[in-house]
């Protein structure tokens, strides 16, 4: 894609072209290999990164990948990679007279940013209730009706009952009947790894890897496609830990500070990082407003 949010990681051996959205699983490939690339290897351990001497390459001798707005071509046994856009270096500021302007434009962003999507039969959407994941749903459900046709839309929630009981199945159940959208629940209390000594602030010490392992196998059951309302929820969380990545101390805990006068202190306590949909967001029907 444009700006490489997915990669697509490709090996050339002979004749044979082995493609895949996994590194490790092109490298599994017998013909393939994992046979380590040192120049990459020690770019890596030297500086911190290879991609600004070569980067095509991988951590694989065998293995490359394609950089954002990258295509590859195999044709009569060639392979050849070629670059089908370049971000505009200079871009006109943009110019609006009225603030209505300025949501308007945004509307009908967010509008072409979903039709982009509806190239499935069938799509989810995961709702906690929260404005972001309200939002993609809200919309969707706007293009869909407006198109008259589409993939049919479903919908994926967390139900925290006894171990951090939160409200996002109820803030979902009053969403989703609004939109007509059929709503699936998963028990969180049955996730093997929520003990009930979880608490928000210890969660660095539980696996979320597990809890999203299970989260997405429940989804792909669902749809082939999934939308996400995350990140700009979690924008406004502060979690002081999360805030020292990529930014100077000062500028972390200005942040930090900045995000307590806006929510307060009790607010602040309960919300968790990213890789738990929803929490702390705004009931379903004011965000749908």
């Amino acid at each position: 894609d444009h700006f490489g949010n997915r990669t697509l990681y490709y090996a050339q051996r002979g004749s044979r072209l082995v493609l895949g959205s996994s590194l490790d699983a092109v490298a599994q490939h017998p013909e393939v290999g994992t046979e380590l690339s040192e120049f990459h290897v020690g770019s890596f351990l030297a500086l911190g990164s290879a991609a600004h001497l070569d980067a095509g390459g991988t951590a694989y001798q065998n293995v490359r990948r394609l950089r954002p707005a990258e295509c590859l071509v195999a044709e009569s046994g060639a392979v050849r990679v070629r670059r089908y856009w370049e971000c505009p270096a200079e871009v006109p500021l943009l110019d609006y007279r009225r603030p209505e302007e300025v949501v308007e434009r945004y509307r009908a962003l967010f509008a072409r940013a979903i039709r982009d999507r509806l190239r499935s039969r069938r799509l989810a959407v995961t709702v906690s209730g929260g404005m972001d994941s309200t939002a993609v749903l809200a919309v969707t459900a706007h293009v869909l009706r407006e198109r008259g046709h589409g993939p049919e839309l479903v919908a994926l929630t967390q139900d925290h009952r006894t171990v951090n009981p939160t409200r996002e199945a109820e803030l979902a159940g009053k969403l989703c009947p609004q939109y007509d959208v059929p709503l699936t629940l998963m028990p969180m209390d049955e996730v093997p790894w929520l003990k009930p000594d979880y608490r928000p602030v210890t969660l660095a010490a539980y696996p979320l890897a597990a809890q999203q392992q299970e989260y997405i196998r429940r989804l792909a059951r669902l749809a082939p496609v999934a939308m996400f309302g995350s990140s700009g929820d979690m924008q406004r969380t502060a979690h002081l830990s999360l805030a020292w990545h990529g930014q100077s101390p000062l500028s972390a805990v200005s942040g930090f500070v900045s995000a307590w006068r806006q929510l307060g202190s009790g607010s602040l306590a309960l919300m968790a990082p990213p890789g738990r949909p929803g929490a702390g967001g705004a009931p379903a029907a004011e965000a749908a407003a």
